[in-house]
């Protein structure tokens, strides 16, 4: 087996300048733009909706059973927590005139010989920063051993004049997605708790603060019974016949669509919507966020005059029609001017695994990268 060494290809390829036509080409690929109208379908949307058949309670039971793990509630848990934060700690912060005097003729090389006056803020944000940080610790450590010594979470509050919070029932999704608690950070410890345990401090660095909880109750995780869930799951079946009509009325908007004979009342009566005369490049393929990147993609695999594969989300079912593809021009020559060399480079790499991959075909030979 020969043994091909990618080193001696590099150095070939140095030398390799892609053509003017080649870059030319890569350049227009980059500009080509299409011109187009989006035509989509509220997957919800109930109008000229035939009435559905009844659903039975056999097919609710049999959904049932065929999705068990969507009926499971999860794990919830319970706790009372202190937590020690912003308002605590500012009232037991000060920094002196004297401090800041002191700290600042002791350490004058650090601000760069700015006078007193200007440097007086930064001096004293980097004693508070310290004094905050001495005082969390020293607080944890407070907190440390009045968990050692078995004291419950009342009498520990009670201790240091901090007002007890409840949370009720919750799972840890739930949990870690709470803005108003600001918990996040300490969701898997409250899962890893038994009941009646009282935690040792726990820091939140985000949020500047100590927190300290005692377990309550935990409720275990335990699948629904059919009974509980029949409402849900009739619901369920109901908007899924919903959105298979819808995509079927799109489907044959889809089959017939002819941009020049459409009846944008008859479209707009049956529930379908029609977006007219976007644009986009393929080279601000990536930072587009407002179109599905699944039907752009289908998008530039069609012809003008064509429309594309109809695809859906969770909300939506759409499709696009083509109306043009030619290259932008001011695109083009903004890419000349600005991507160049990237795309001197790019024809470069594209060259070199070509030629790699070929003369490992052809001749069974062994890439050594």
């Amino acid at each position: 087996t020969n043994l091909i060494k990618t080193s001696v290809l590099e150095v070939f390829m140095e030398s390799f300048q892609p053509s003017r036509i080649m870059r030319n080409n890569m350049i227009n690929y980059m500009a080509e733009t299409k011109y187009f109208d989006i035509i989509s379908i509220d997957l919800a949307n109930k109008k000229n909706l035939v009435s559905l058949a009844p659903l039975e309670n056999k097919d609710l039971e049999e959904f049932y059973n065929s999705n068990e793990n969507s009926f499971v509630v999860p794990e919830h848990r319970s706790f009372d927590y202190i937590s020690i934060g912003k308002d605590f700690f500012s009232k037991k912060i000060n920094v002196n005139e004297e401090e800041i005097k002191d700290y600042y003729y002791a350490n004058k090389n650090e601000f760069d010989n700015k006078p007193y006056s200007l440097a007086k803020k930064e001096v004293q944000e980097i004693l508070q920063a310290a004094k905050l940080e001495d005082l969390i610790n020293q607080i944890s450590k407070n907190l440390e051993e009045d968990v050692a010594a078995g004291l419950p979470l009342q009498e520990i509050a009670t201790k240091h004049g901090i007002k007890i919070s409840s949370v009720a029932p919750i799972a840890k999704d739930i949990l870690v997605a709470d803005d108003k608690l600001n918990l996040s950070e300490i969701a898997d410890s409250v899962f890893e708790m038994v009941e009646s345990e009282v935690s040792y401090p726990m820091e939140i660095p985000s949020e500047n603060k100590v927190v300290l909880l005692e377990l309550k109750k935990i409720i275990q995780s335990r699948k629904q019974e059919f009974e509980e869930v029949k409402a849900q799951i009739s619901s369920i079946l109901t908007d899924k016949a919903i959105a298979t009509e819808n995509i079927k009325i799109l489907e044959q908007v889809q089959k017939d669509y002819n941009a020049k004979k459409i009846s944008m009342e008859s479209l707009k009566n049956k529930g379908v919507m029609v977006e007219n005369n976007k644009t986009i490049t393929r080279a601000d393929f990536v930072n587009e966020e407002k179109i599905s990147r699944e039907l752009m993609h289908f998008i530039f695999k069609t012809e003008k005059g064509d429309v594309t594969t109809l695809v859906k989300d969770d909300k939506k079912a759409y499709f696009a029609f083509v109306k043009d593809d030619k290259v932008n021009v001011a695109k083009a020559k903004k890419i000349t001017d600005t991507s160049l060399t990237q795309v001197t480079n790019t024809i470069r790499e594209g060259v070199l695994q070509e030629l790699i991959g070929y003369l490992a075909e052809q001749n069974d030979v062994k890439v050594e990268m």
